[in-house]
């Protein structure tokens, strides 16, 4: 269950470090950076936020 829960969240975190690198990669301006978080960092760190909050509820259930 702990390798899942790793996997998961490494994915997650590994999305947002990938629009960084990216942008660096290509040479991105500031604005385009600011696009491509807006597109795509946002959302991932939404759906992150879920995973956690999913992901603690059923811990707290599974502790009883």
């Amino acid at each position: 269950m702990k390798a899942v829960l790793k996997r998961g969240s490494l994915q997650l975190i590994g999305k947002l470090y990938n629009v960084e690198s990216d942008a660096k990669k290509q040479g991105r301006s500031a604005e385009k950076l600011q696009e491509m978080r807006e597109k795509i960092s946002y959302p991932t760190i939404c759906t992150f936020e879920k995973w956690m909050y999913d992901t603690a509820s059923n811990g707290t259930e599974n502790s009883r």
